[in-house]
């Protein structure tokens, strides 16, 4: 068995939650030999009603989160509770109360934590506390009736305009705000809240993607290029909040379509549509760098969209395809070479997690 695992097999000798972060860390389930520590050290601290297992605030928070990226959101709760008797007003334990509760459906334990961060001045309250809270409520009113949900809705439109007066130059305010009327389908209203957010705060990249997404479906193509470039721009950060690859997709989808749209409007002779190279290599540049990105990341969603969609600018343009992305693996020149090699420095300062915390 290795190391440091035999510590876990006597609750007793768990002295610190640090402790079980550093073990749980290396913990994988393939290769490790003891299968059960997760269970293991979530029994150490339940049976620790002495307080004897010592740790910080920040020590229980980072554990409930290690807990959360292997899958179990279940365990990270019942940490998080466990920090916060400890630690009854910290706003992180608070927080992953709420979001870990409701990702595992203990509602009455999101109705607690939620409670008690509401006792407490907004002024304290930091990003997680209200993105948490308002994706609460709003998994609230997906189970309730409709007058008790309109109750909750206004609730959590009021928490969503507390959240950007407090923090005008966090991004995530003004898309939580236009989550809540996309729910109520009021498009118009997400949009501009969206677009005042990208004014406001200036580097947004995560309200570029949701206008980006909402143009794309209305069809207003052009708009999609304008927010997608805007946010890649935004993206050049060390730790980027929306993922570039997506963007350069988005980017890539709009003007695509612009030019499938540009050669059903062409009279003969015109140079719009797939005649204009220009726009088709520009198009397909953008598919590229999504996809080479997309596969840097391990992320496979959108690529199988990606080659078809290259496929038909190509085979319609009649531009010669210069190598398919599955015979890349070895690159043909010293240029693929360095884009790859570069590209691959750049994945190295993206977010893969984007979500959505």
């Amino acid at each position: 068995m290795q190391k440091g695992l035999n510590v876990m097999a006597n609750p007793s000798i768990l002295y610190s939650i640090s402790e079980a972060n550093r073990e749980l860390e290396k913990w994988t389930p393939n290769i490790t030999e003891d299968q059960e520590l997760p269970q293991k050290i979530l029994n150490a601290i339940e049976a620790d009603t002495e307080g004897t297992i010592c740790g910080s605030a920040d020590d229980y928070h980072n554990l409930a989160s290690e807990y959360a990226r292997k899958g179990f959101y279940a365990m990270a709760a019942t940490i998080a509770v466990a920090g916060a008797s400890r630690y009854t007003y910290n706003i992180d334990l608070l927080a992953d109360i709420i979001k870990y509760s409701c990702d595992s459906q203990r509602w009455n334990n999101c109705k607690k934590a939620y409670e008690r961060l509401c006792t407490m001045n907004k002024k304290l309250w930091n990003w997680r506390a209200f993105t948490f809270s308002i994706n609460y409520l709003i998994d609230r009113c997906s189970t309730e009736e409709l007058l008790v949900r309109e109750v909750t809705y206004n609730e959590a439109l009021a928490l969503s305009k507390e959240y950007k007066e407090s923090s005008l130059q966090d991004e995530r305010a003004w898309v939580a705000e236009a989550e809540l009327f996309l729910m109520e389908n009021e498009v118009e209203k997400a949009i501009q809240t969206l677009v005042d957010g990208v004014a406001q705060v200036g580097v947004a990249p995560q309200c570029c993607v949701k206008l980006s997404d909402i143009y794309l479906k209305r069809g207003e193509y052009e708009n999609v290029i304008k927010y997608s470039a805007i946010g890649a721009r935004a993206t050049a950060q060390e730790q980027p909040s929306a993922s570039i690859a997506y963007l350069y997709y988005v980017s890539a989808l709009a003007k695509d379509a612009l030019i499938h749209q540009a050669a059903r409007e062409q009279d003969n002779g015109t140079v719009d549509g797939f005649c204009n190279h220009d726009a088709v290599n520009d198009a397909l540049i953008d598919y590229e760098i999504a996809e080479k990105i997309f596969l840097i990341k391990h992320q496979s969603s959108y690529l199988q969209t990606i080659r078809a969609r290259r496929i038909i600018l190509q085979k319609k343009s009649g531009i010669v395809a210069e190598g398919n992305i599955e015979e890349e693996s070895t690159p043909k020149s010293r240029t693929d070479n360095d884009l790859l090699r570069q590209l691959h420095l750049l994945s190295q300062i993206i977010d893969s997690n984007n979500d959505m915390a």
